[in-house]
């Protein structure tokens, strides 16, 4: 008998970050053959288990999950979530179809921010990917418009406290700068939500595009269009490689 707590396994099997399955079990929605699942709830991994996971019927039995990531070019327009009542264009209407699985993104992008944007089936990558001790580079180029001088940067790069959030550029320079088109490289080691556009809008200056090109070693190839998509190894994905081995 093999026993495994249950946000290990849901995790594993694609269901979520742990983070999100002990989220979902401490507000009582994740049932297990018929009893509410408390934290610290283990199960066999070689029976059949049936799951209830927020309404969705889910049954999980001995079976190997073949570990998939892939690489998509997101437009700007399509929100990160699998079904939103208000908005129609999810990123994952153009992925593949994955049996007994599903794809979880890795370091969401908002409606209006365009690039990278990558998937994997695991939920222990997705986790791993995404934690912010892990201190994984999150890159963007940044269009504004706007005066930005050396006080500015500096602030931008020590950070400033916004509401709850203190926000902190770990590196900003000028990129492909000119009189038409101002453009800034900006890197992150953690996806708060739409803190650049805060970060620089509080400054007084105004964003006008936001292009996500490179999560740790992975760059957007520029071959690849918006809507687009191309499967991964990630057993050669440098910043993965402490959890693969």
């Amino acid at each position: 008998m093999c026993l495994e707590r249950v946000q290990k396994v849901l995790s594993r099997r694609g269901y979520g970050s742990r983070r999100m399955i002990e989220q979902l079990i401490i507000a009582k929605k994740i049932i297990l053959n018929k009893k509410i699942v408390v934290l610290g709830d283990k199960i066999n991994i070689y029976k059949k288990n049936q799951f209830i996971i927020d309404s969705i019927k889910v049954t999980i039995q001995n079976e190997k999950i073949q570990k998939k990531m892939l690489l998509y070019h997101k437009p700007i327009g399509e929100i990160s979530t699998h079904y939103d009542p208000f908005h129609k264009n999810t990123v994952f209407k153009n992925l593949p179809v994955i049996k007994k699985n599903r794809w979880l993104y890795i370091g969401r992008l908002d409606i209006n921010t365009s690039g990278l944007l990558l998937f994997t089936n695991c939920g222990i990558i997705a986790n791993y990917a995404m934690h912010p001790k892990n201190l994984i580079k999150r890159v963007y180029l940044v269009r504004f418009f706007g005066t930005l001088n050396n006080n500015k940067i500096s602030l931008l790069k020590n950070g400033i406290q916004l509401e709850k959030d203190f926000i902190a550029f770990k590196e900003i320079k000028l990129h492909n700068h000119n009189k038409t088109n101002k453009w800034l490289k900006i890197t992150l080691y953690e996806g708060k939500n739409r803190e650049i556009r805060k970060l620089l809008n509080y400054l007084n200056i105004q964003v006008s595009r936001i292009i996500r090109i490179k999560y740790g070693d992975v760059k957007l190839p520029f071959f690849l269009k918006p809507k687009k998509w191309v499967y991964l190894n990630y057993k050669k994905i440098n910043f993965l490689k402490k959890i693969v081995n």
